[in-house]
């Protein structure tokens, strides 16, 4: 929802920017922040890269060919436009309009916004650009660029930024190894396995195409559950619920990739060690 007021506030039709003006942003920041989200790829471009945009016939060859359902969360993105639509959407199309147009480079698009389109747009952008830092999943302004290397990187994590005791947050990009000028900084996408790679970022890391034996990753998946009899079960229900918001309310039963082999960390997936 975020992403698609962004989108809005670039809009160069009928008056100009709409959606919610906020956060504030000085001349200095807001142009900076708009000259990003016009560089994100557009639906079109989307439908190429990310499974979430794919046509129908290639969502049912990964469907019946993965762990990972991509159906479940089709339906779920559908379930929660519906209801911004219901609910927010429609009551004021002057502020949310179903299609803005807006700015890119030397041309004018028109690009689908507040509506079911918009919205898996923006979902799919999100989920192929987004880190997990300082315990939340986060998208990351001109960080989102970087590029995943299967070795010598490291994820992102979070940092202070400023002169004095890191006196803001902020996310620290290191590279895994000494570089030259021009180099490409890339980093890990994180300990994921093949379903979930094509599923969040829409390709599969070389490392975890290769077969067992040949130094390729090994991927193993882990099912937790919140137990029925467990006396606290409504206390931990509700940390679920509330204090994991910003990633949608964990349910309470989960299921995580473990992944293993050259180029890995060995340390586990932040979004498993926050459920467990």
């Amino acid at each position: 929802m975020l992403l698609l007021n962004e989108f809005a506030r670039l809009n160069v039709e009928d008056g100009g920017a709409i959606g919610i003006d906020l956060p504030s942003r000085k001349e200095g920041p807001a142009n900076l922040i708009a000259a990003w989200v016009a560089s994100l790829p557009s639906p079109e471009e989307m439908a190429v890269m990310h499974p979430l945009m794919w046509d129908e016939d290639d969502q049912e060859n990964l469907q019946s060919s993965s762990t990972k359902k991509i159906y479940r969360l089709l339906d779920d993105i559908d379930d929660d436009s519906s209801w911004l639509d219901e609910k927010v959407w429609s009551l004021d199309r002057a502020r949310f309009p179903e299609t803005i147009k807006m700015n890119v480079g030397e041309d004018v698009e028109e690009r689908p916004c507040f509506s079911p389109d918009g919205f898996r747009h923006a979902v799919s952008l999100v989920r192929s650009r987004s880190f997990f830092v300082d315990g939340a999943l986060r998208l990351l302004p001109y960080l989102d660029y970087a590029n995943h290397d299967d070795f010598n990187s490291y994820e992102l994590v979070d940092g202070g930024i400023g002169t004095l005791w890191g006196s803001a947050k902020g996310a620290l990009l290191k590279s895994g190894r000494a570089l030259r000028r021009g180099d490409e900084v890339r980093i890990s996408y994180g300990p994921k396995g093949p379903a979930d790679y094509l599923l969040d970022h829409g390709f599969v890391p070389p490392m975890c195409r290769k077969s067992g034996g040949t130094g390729g990753a090994i991927t193993s998946e882990l099912t937790f559950e919140v137990d029925d009899a467990d006396r606290f079960r409504d206390d931990k229900l509700d940390v679920l619920e509330y204090e994991t918001y910003d990633l949608a309310p964990m349910e309470p039963l989960q299921t995580f990739d473990v992944a293993g082999g050259p180029g890995l960390t060995g340390e586990p997936d932040p979004a498993m060690v926050q459920f467990l």
